[in-house]
């Protein structure tokens, strides 16, 4: 039997939710400060940028335009 498009979009959603989780898990961890050094800017901009990507994510989802921006501290 072939997998249907409601079918696919569910296997594939839980992998990748799961995996941005993880990211994101693992991103906060970076304010471990026994372990790392950051200046407040430093931080507001990863904040920044993943409440950028929330917000773009949030857009492709309702079915409207895409854009694709990395992330970099220049």
């Amino acid at each position: 039997m072939e997998e249907s498009k409601k079918q696919r979009f569910k296997r594939i959603a839980v992998g990748r939710v799961n995996k941005a989780v993880k990211s994101i898990e693992l991103i906060g961890n970076l304010g471990n400060t026994s372990l790392y050094e950051s200046t407040p800017q430093d931080r507001k901009k990863i904040i920044k940028a993943v409440n950028d990507a929330v917000t773009q994510m949030k857009i492709e989802l309702d079915g409207k335009s895409k854009k694709k921006e990395g992330f970099n501290f220049d």
